[in-house]
């Protein structure tokens, strides 16, 4: 807490401080990667990002497959939830579809039936598991968010484009 004239002027929460260490793995990302552009080990990160996905998705079913209680209570929920989501990831499906052919000209729909098929076998492995895989879940999907910033920062840094990206910011779309 930062107290000016005796007065708190800056509190940090403890979901301030992960989006400080977000936004710092970011830059570190982002300047270990420039510093390192011309190492070839740094040319195949886009794989290595959908594979860290692929993890935390799987995880992320792990730990919703093992909760009892929202499982014991999926009827108080109602078919319009399952119909809500189903609904979404279907929507997903079909708007990802439509932006590949309309702005990639080739359409491959194998990382979203990939991306599908992480989180449903997670689901299955968290409901049929024991209750001690959950817990070593517990923290692992953080663990796999910083990973996967640290990731996309060096896949920016190392990006032989950065320089024109930078450029190419405008100041109003940093107010967003």
């Amino acid at each position: 807490m930062l107290r000016f004239r005796g007065k708190d002027v800056l509190r940090i929460s403890k979901y301030n401080m992960l989006m400080f260490i977000i936004l710092g793995l970011l830059g570190l990302g982002i300047s270990v990667g420039y510093l390192c552009r011309h190492v070839p080990a740094f040319k195949g990160l886009e794989h290595s990002i959908s594979y860290t996905i692929f993890a935390m998705l799987f995880i992320f079913g792990i730990t919703i497959g093992a909760n009892q209680s929202l499982l014991n209570n999926i009827g108080e929920f109602g078919i319009q939830a399952a119909i809500l989501a189903i609904c979404g990831v279907l929507g997903s499906l079909v708007a990802s579809f439509i932006a590949y052919k309309l702005f990639i000209k080739k359409v491959s729909m194998k990382n979203n039936l990939i991306v599908i098929l992480c989180f449903t076998a997670g689901i299955f492995c968290g409901t049929f598991a024991n209750t001690t895989i959950s817990t070593y879940c517990e923290k692992l999907p953080q663990f796999l968010l910083y990973a996967l910033v640290i990731q996309v920062g060096l896949n920016l840094g190392a990006n032989a484009e950065l320089g024109k990206m930078v450029k190419d910011i405008r100041f109003s779309s940093l107010l967003l």
